[in-house]
């Protein structure tokens, strides 16, 4: 951590199960529900600098025999604001609790000592803290028994009069008909597999397909001995047989030498896109977004247990689905060529899409009748 460049957040915001680790003086201006000072033990007095200020005048500092009044005033006066920093940063650290406060320490604490355990404990004692047998000792514990949530306030709401609008917005113009139906790749329609699929139902080559797409997607950010191992618990829901074959399936590709493009740092993963089709709103997820001064690739994972052998085998569903892609991202990179390809698993290839069959298969989605897409 000393010898690499490291950038701190102070604010997690919405981090969920974490436990954030902070410096009293990272922690000021933030508080948290459970607060642990876990290392409030007596503490060595840190050694006096060489330079100590008397009035503004720098001195030297000498052996304490031989140090002539100035200097030991001096170096009182020192010690005496180090220690007052301490109670100030003691009230940082007691301050960040809204509800539960532990003060812990491990070492030596001398119970009449300027430690923070010894204050805190001294503290408690008074305010008539019950001793409570805790894991590794005796403990003192301090509670009024309430674990509240905030209150609820009541904000009296005042009627603020304005400016009558304008006319204009009142009528009812085709730009204010309504919200847009959104689709998703799988409501263009179409089949989405060809015929032959070894028996396999649609649940099972479901639960397949998204334990593939999961690897596909968390995989290549780490080292490849990792892999099993992280397999093993993204799939933890998954029978082992599934498991090890999705996994085989994955790393089939990730390994690949001509897939090396796709899995290169700087490709975008689970890109999402959300863009105008016809008369609705597309919002879909890209697996790969391929993205250069002058062309855009959008690349989607398939996992097919039978692969057409030609582009224009490829079933509907899948080239409508690569058609909406393309007229999306052609809203968001108009001055860049798009082009789209679709990755098979089961082959670890990649095949390239000729831009004429997916504009065919765009048009052919653009001009299906409103009642065959959802409203």
């Amino acid at each position: 951590m000393e010898t690499d460049d490291l950038t701190v957040k102070r604010q997690l915001g919405s981090a969920g199960n974490m436990v954030r680790v902070m410096t009293v003086h990272g922690a000021k201006g933030l508080e948290s529900p459970i607060v642990i000072l876990p290392d409030c033990a007596d503490r060595r007095a840190p050694a006096d600098t060489m330079i100590l200020m008397d009035d503004g005048t720098p001195l030297w500092r000498t052996n304490a025999g031989e140090a002539p009044q100035t200097l030991r005033t001096a170096r009182d006066t020192a010690r005496e604001a180090q220690a007052n920093e301490r109670l100030r940063l003691l009230y940082v650290a007691l301050t960040r609790a809204e509800k539960w406060l532990i003060v812990a320490a491990a070492g030596e604490v001398k119970p009449e000592g300027d430690s923070w355990h010894a204050l805190v404990a001294a503290a408690m004692t008074e305010l008539g803290a019950a001793e409570v047998e805790m894991e590794g000792g005796t403990g003192l514990r301090l509670c009024d028994g309430r674990w509240t949530q905030p209150p609820h306030v009541e904000v009296e709401t005042v009627p603020v009069a304005g400016a009558p609008l304008p006319d204009y917005l009142g009528r009812d113009t085709p730009d204010r008909a309504g919200p847009v139906a959104t689709l998703s790749p799988s409501d263009l329609g179409g089949a989405k597999a060809l015929p032959g699929a070894d028996g396999e139902d649609e649940a099972t080559a479901t639960r397949r397909g998204t334990a593939i797409h999961l690897l596909l997607e968390r995989l290549p950010s780490l080292d490849p001995a990792l892999w099993p191992d992280a397999a093993a618990h993204l799939l933890a829901d998954l029978d082992a047989a599934t498991c090890d074959a999705a996994l085989a399936e994955a790393m089939a590709v990730l390994t690949a030498p001509s897939l090396r493009a796709v899995f290169a740092a700087g490709v975008l993963a689970e890109t999402a896109v959300s863009a105008r089709l016809g008369a609705r709103r597309l919002h879909g997820v890209i697996d790969r977004l391929i993205v250069t001064p002058d062309v855009v690739t959008a690349i989607d994972f398939k996992s097919n247990a039978v692969v057409p052998a030609t582009p224009e085998l490829c079933p509907e569903g899948i080239l409508r689905q690569m058609a909406a892609y393309a007229i999306a991202l052609a809203q968001v990179y108009p001055d860049r060529r798009i082009e789209t390809a679709v990755l098979w698993t089961r082959t670890a290839q990649i095949m390239s899409l000729p831009h004429d069959l997916v504009t065919q298969a765009g048009d052919r989605l653009l001009h299906l009748d409103a009642v065959s897409l959802p409203s």
